[in-house]
């Protein structure tokens, strides 16, 4: 079984639009359509079993009709991680929906939304994730900005030990040396999203073994890359095939509860 951790699908009106918007972000010319439907052939055509959904919401306004939407997609394949959003007026009450909804987790993207990990204002969505064991994904790191920085998840850790996070791309797209120094010894998850596709394969087996394959997850960043695509740089990993199977499986079901 494979399993893709991080992917980002749009409503088909405005996927063009989302997948552009994503690409001028990052500077990417992006070629995938974005849409559930692509996604889905994408899956099928690389041997992806089932797939993790992980919605962004830019505004606060954006939420509640964002999750409605997302938790109509979701089916025995298919997960999916709601969106909150750090300026949004009691997210507790959007987060006791989250059950309700099918969601398996929150997701945040501080450079998108533009608010630091380390912010008190999040501290109560921390503290009620922690105490409800509910995941949450946080895009991580980027040389251009300072909300995402791994050494801001590193204080947010301090304060809330038991909090279960995946971060993305290795834990800090482009600031893999500082993910190293200061998460090194956490208990969170690394997702390999957007992260082996800029590193060598010898630089990102490193990062994967110094972290432990028991917490690491595969993922694509869809529609970044596709999953054939990101499947072919797996490869080139040296790692053994106990190692691959909990990496592209067996460590996202134990998360998911599948």
């Amino acid at each position: 079984m494979v399993i893709d951790f991080h992917t980002h699908i749009y409503p088909d009106k405005i996927a063009l639009k989302g997948v552009a918007y994503v690409g001028d972000f990052y500077g990417f010319q992006l070629d995938a359509l974005g849409t559930d439907q692509h996604l889905a052939a994408c899956c099928r055509q690389a041997g992806v079993d089932k797939r993790v959904l992980l919605a962004v919401a830019v505004r606060p306004d954006q939420v509640d009709s964002i999750n409605s939407w997302l938790s109509g997609l979701l089916d025995d394949d298919t997960f999916g991680f709601g969106a909150l959003h750090p300026l949004m007026d009691d997210p507790l009450s959007r987060l006791e929906r989250f059950s309700e909804l099918g969601f398996s987790g929150v997701k945040y993207h501080p450079d998108m939304q533009r608010f630091n990990i380390d912010d008190p204002c999040m501290f109560p969505v921390y503290a009620w994730l922690e105490e409800h064991n509910l995941p949450v994904c946080l895009h991580m790191g980027d040389a251009r900005y300072d909300f995402s920085r791994p050494i801001r998840l590193a204080r947010v850790l301090d304060r809330y030990p038991g909090l279960k996070v995946v971060a993305a791309h290795l834990g800090g797209y482009r600031q893999w040396d500082e993910a190293e120094s200061c998460l090194k010894d956490s208990e969170i998850y690394y997702d390999t999203s957007s992260a082996i596709a800029f590193l060598s394969p010898e630089r990102a087996t490193e990062i994967i073994l110094g972290h432990g394959t028991d917490k690491v997850l595969f993922g694509t960043d869809y529609p970044v890359t596709t999953q054939a695509e990101e499947l072919a740089r797996f490869d080139r990993l040296a790692l053994s095939p106990d190692q691959r199977e909990a990496i592209l499986s067996e460590n996202a079901r134990r998360l998911l509860g599948i």
